[in-house]
């Protein structure tokens, strides 16, 4: 790789990443939110990669990149922020950036190791006794990490694991701890440096991008106001600081950054594993038949997933609440959902929601990623095109039903681009999936509710009154004024450049 080609992907993955991690925080959120901004991340590098098969395949590092990217969302850190920005200066200000980093380090140390062992798989430098070593040994470790580490839970009796990082909270960065110890154990049995350096390499990068991005958060949360900058003290005054967005999308910038850097330290090693790619003219399934099995039965399997939306239980007082106080309702919605809400949280519904959290984790990366390593083409097309649609469908409210027609036909049409006219899956078409449509969608879901004004007002405003409140209650919000112009610069910026 070339000192240009280089600078151009450090520059735009910063770009791209920050901007996908800051649309997880205010679209998605969790594990399917952290999709976008890994798979970003997999699409840029296999486009500047500069080796030609693997800019024709670039879907399966896409694929790989959301699907990597996925596991570490499961990760609690909302309690463990605040534990370095409570205050100011904060009691556990030491423990908070600590575990950050922890946190920081394992999400992308999980994410460059499912991606460059699935690299690995794809150019057949595994065996399938490889594979099923690592099907084994991950969820096992994963287990083993969990009860270590994070378990027992008991907050109404006081008993927390040792180490622990949050105040309500279950945490699960064991799991993870677990999960990186798998990768590696198989990685160094099969001498395979290039996937050890890397996933170290992006690890220490997230790791520490958490532990800066936290720290300007909380010099804009507590310090901005005795700021020197006159610029920064009239922002905090008039309430436009989102220092939370702040931290979202320096965290992603940097750990972005440090994945082209461990990309650029391996791309000799890169090079030399995807060299099979070339010898052999493209990707080939490992078996044909099993990969095609796999993925309709993986495509039923996310069907049925889909089905929870159409019969979706009420949610209780208690989840409302805390959905409205956090801002992710209106208050509108909460109005209105509260009419159908149920008083308490009955047993039977928390054992669903724990086996619907275990089944969108199986659906979403433990079988894709069997299937990407495996060779299944279809498989990383759907995950790369219509998977991250989807994720995105749900959350901007499938389950109402003035959105579900329209977000079924723009699904539908996904699907048909990309099983009928396979040739139009370019990586152009999926980057203006990631960006444009994203941001687009976005906008349609926020910008009514900041526009919607009250109830008692409405009725006694005139249209033009109604108009021009609206319009200010937009202008009220300069938090998302400028967090939305700085991701149509990001958006402007990627699709430039690409």
């Amino acid at each position: 790789m070339d000192i240009i080609s280089a600078f151009v992907l450090l520059f735009l993955v910063a770009v791209a990443v920050s901007y996908g991690w800051g649309m997880r925080g205010t679209t998605i959120g969790g594990e399917k939110g952290a999709m976008l901004p890994g798979a970003l991340l997999g699409a840029l590098l296999a486009q500047f990669s500069g080796i030609f098969i693997v800019q024709e395949h670039f879907y399966i590092f896409s694929a790989l990149g959301a699907v990597g990217m996925y596991f570490g969302g499961c990760m609690t850190y909302g309690e463990t922020l605040s534990l370095s920005m409570s205050a100011r200066p904060a009691t556990y200000l030491k423990k908070g950036l600590t575990a950050l980093f922890l946190k920081g380090f394992l999400w992308f140390a999980v994410f460059g190791s499912v991606f460059s062992t699935g690299v690995n798989a794809i150019c057949g430098k595994y065996e399938i006794i490889d594979l099923v070593l690592i099907i084994v040994l991950t969820p096992a470790l994963a287990i083993i990490g969990l009860k270590v580490f994070n378990r027992p839970v008991d907050v109404n009796n006081v008993k927390y694991p040792k180490i622990y990082f949050s105040k309500t909270r279950k945490e699960y960065w064991g799991a993870m701890l677990g999960m990186v110890v798998a990768f590696l154990i198989v990685n160094i049995i099969n001498l395979n440096a290039y996937s050890v350096i890397f996933s170290l390499i992006c690890g220490l990068f997230g790791g520490f991008g958490w532990v800066i991005a936290q720290l300007i958060q909380i010099y804009l949360k507590h310090y901005t106001k005795d700021s020197k900058l006159g610029l920064l003290r009239k922002l905090n005054a008039s309430s436009s600081l989102d220092s939370w967005k702040a931290m979202e999308c320096t965290l992603g910038a940097i750990g972005g950054l440090g994945c082209v850097v461990a990309f650029i330290c391996t791309y000799d090693l890169f090079k030399s594993t995807v060299f099979t790619l070339e010898f052999q003219g493209g990707l080939k399934p490992i078996n044909e038949r099993i990969s095609l099995i796999f993925f309709i039965v993986w495509f039923i399997l996310l069907l049925l997933d889909m089905i929870h939306y159409f019969v979706k239980m009420p949610l209780t007082i208690t989840e409302l609440k805390k959905l409205h106080s956090s801002g992710k309702i209106s208050d509108k919605t909460f109005r209105k959902r509260m009419e159908k809400a149920k008083p308490d949280t009955k047993e039977f519904k928390k054992k669903f929601n724990r086996i619907c959290e275990a089944y969108e984790f199986i659906v979403y990366a433990a079988i894709p990623f069997v299937l990407i390593a495996l060779g299944s083409t279809v498989a990383s097309k759907t995950i790369t095109v219509f998977i991250l649609f989807w994720v995105l469908a749900q959350e901007i409210g499938y389950e109402e039903k003035k959105y579900r027609i329209p977000l079924t036909i723009l699904g539908v049409l996904l699907l048909a681009v990309q099983f009928i006219f396979n040739k139009f899956v370019s990586f152009n078409f999926v980057m203006v999936i990631y960006t444009v449509i994203y941001e687009v969608l976005t906008l349609c879901l926020l910008i009514p509710e900041i526009l919607e004004i009250s109830k008692e007002n409405s009725l006694t405003l005139s249209k033009k009154e109604k108009i021009v409140s609206s319009v200010k209650n937009l202008f009220k919000c300069r938090g998302f004024i400028i967090t939305h112009s700085y991701f149509i610069i990001c958006i402007i910026l990627i699709l430039t450049n690409i």
